[in-house]
């Protein structure tokens, strides 16, 4: 193998490589901006039955 191409293929895997980091990363900011719009609402929730609750005690 010419020093070309086994520069070749370690630039191929480095590349493949960040390709697989790059996905990841973007993954996990998805998962991280999911997980935040589930705890915003399920607190918009709890916050909605604390004021129904608040509303049917004052009836």
């Amino acid at each position: 193998m010419s020093n070309l191409t086994k520069f070749q293929q370690v630039f191929k895997e480095k590349l493949n490589l960040y390709t697989i980091i790059s996905r990841q990363t973007k993954i996990q900011h998805l998962v991280r901006t999911t997980n935040q719009i589930f705890q915003i609402n399920k607190h918009i929730i709890y916050k909605r039955r604390k004021c129904d609750e608040t509303r049917t005690i004052d009836k």
